[in-house]
């Protein structure tokens, strides 16, 4: 169960022998952290055999719609309750308050809620527009964003079933962006389904969520854009606010919300030129379409009145996975740009673990974190400036960043990254052309001593395209699994 404060890991470092091939600053020297992850369960040559994957994806399998918004009308109340008493609904809370889990809070400008009941132990986590990301140990946000409680400190879950909440509250007015935001399993008690709760400008909406029951399990992630613009008789929105959002597939369902009487007809296109078709729907403009290839797609949507004017569109950027969160084998060429496979990276943060600093101690900004960081915001990577590094910039591979996703989607691994175009490695090193990564725990066990789970993780690698793996064998990786493209 969760103290009263959730003690952070405490980093060892230790002198390890360097060799040949990739000889980095020594990954296999660092401390083993649990991550909650379980063991490989893929597609491709399984190289596991009991399926304890976390289902950290949102969407129910057998209801395709389960990551799509509800939408309501009411944000805040206009009743008599005051902040911090009971209450059954919104409507009940005084003007600037809504209801939050059986009790009257402050609604904010904006704010980000998750709900649930059960007694496992969840916690939020916010990313904001400029990366910041918002949980129980960074509570307040250079934008204006505040934590608002843990909801199940100092063992407040035990024994009980909630409803239990924790919140992000914006006082003033949100930063304009697109705002991420994911629930993830603190203490594994067990799985758990869950509400977010997004209150801006006028809107509720609420998301629904599963959470696997293993530690450090996550949800789906789910956006929401602040766009700066006043809700008006023409605006348009596809699956209400979200910017970009990875579903499963093949079969999608869009949604299209709008607040003007003189939409008639909504048609859909992808990619720029290929209609998906057209929905004529009195309500929500509604439209199931079933992609013949994964991958990233940016889909518009064009409302019409009756005499065929286009009154507004929106677009989003989808990312279609499988049933099993999986994506086409990169080995053949990625199909999601390197930005939103950094994004999905950082999503799983719990699972595929970025080292901050080298395995040296250097802070040079060259960490695999900061790199995947710098990916995100469509940025080269940094490389070291010491040893035999050059001292530059590189692209990172998007065909590496989608292995990294899959090896955690499909495959199951929990990770630790401890390098990517960092660090100092042999003069040739893939690691400078941003295709290359080393892993130095995996499920929470250390690649020194596990030879036969480095080993399968190498093979995982070698399934997906990469061309040169070493590993416990090879000089220079007893203690750390090298995969490059």
């Amino acid at each position: 169960m969760k103290n009263l404060v959730k003690a952070a890991s405490l980093l060892i470092f230790a002198l390890v022998l360097q060799g040949s091939g990739c000889p980095e600053d020594g990954s296999a020297g660092l401390q083993d952290s649990p991550s909650g992850g379980s063991g490989p369960q893929g597609l491709l040559d399984n190289p596991g055999s009991d399926d304890d994957r976390p289902a950290d994806s949102g969407q129910d399998p057998a209801d395709p719609d389960s990551d799509l918004p509800s939408t309501h009308s009411t944000a805040t109340g206009n009743g008599s309750l005051a902040a911090g008493q009971a209450c059954s609904d919104t409507a009940a809370c005084g003007v600037g308050l809504a209801c939050e889990a059986g009790f009257c809070v402050n609604a904010g400008e904006m704010r980000i809620a998750l709900v649930w009941t059960g007694q496992t132990d969840l916690d939020l986590h916010v990313r904001t527009p400029s990366g910041e990301e918002i949980y129980y140990r960074n509570r307040n946000s250079d934008d204006g964003g505040e934590f608002q409680k843990d909801g199940c400190i100092a063992d407040r879950c035990d024994g009980e079933n909630g409803p239990f909440s924790e919140a992000v509250l914006w006082v003033g007015l949100p930063t304009q962006g697109t705002y991420e935001f994911w629930a993830v399993n603190y203490d594994g008690v067990a799985a758990a389904n869950a509400t977010f709760e997004v209150r801006h400008d006028g809107h509720y909406e609420t998301f629904s969520a599963n959470v696997g029951g293993s530690a450090g399990a996550q949800s789906s992630i789910y956006t929401y854009t602040v766009d700066g613009e006043d809700s008006g008789p023409g605006d348009l929105r596809i699956n209400s606010h979200t910017h970009e959002q990875w579903v499963r597939g093949p079969g999608v369902t869009f949604r299209v919300d709008t607040g003007s009487e003189d939409i008639t007809t909504v048609s859909y296109t992808a990619d720029g030129n290929f209609t998906l078709g057209q929905s004529t729907a009195a309500d929500d403009f509604p439209l199931t379409y079933t992609f013949n290839n994964l991958g990233e797609h940016v889909i518009k949507a064009s409302g019409f009145d009756n005499s065929g004017m286009e009154l507004d569109n929106h677009e989003i950027t989808l990312v279609v996975m499988d049933r099993n969160d999986g994506l086409p084998n990169p080995r053949s060429g990625a199909v999601v740009s390197e930005r939103l496979l950094a994004k999905r990276i950082q999503h799983h943060a719990g699972s595929i673990d970025l080292y901050n600093v080298q395995v040296s101690g250097r802070n040079d900004g060259a960490d695999s974190r900061s790199n995947i960081n710098a990916s995100a915001n469509n940025q080269l990577a940094r490389q070291s400036c010491y040893g035999n590094a050059p001292c530059g910039r590189t692209r990172l591979d998007a065909r590496m960043l989608q292995a990294m996703v899959i090896l955690r989607q499909v495959y199951g691994y929990s990770f630790r990254v401890t390098s990517i175009a960092g660090g100092s490695h042999s003069r040739r090193s893939r690691h400078y052309r941003g295709v290359a990564f080393d892993v130095d725990i995996i499920n929470g066990r250390s690649v020194r001593g596990n030879t036969t789970l480095a080993r399968q993780f190498m093979r995982a690698c070698r399934d997906l395209g990469a061309t040169e793996v070493l590993g416990p064998g090879n000089r220079g990786h007893s203690g750390h699994v090298h995969c490059a493209w």
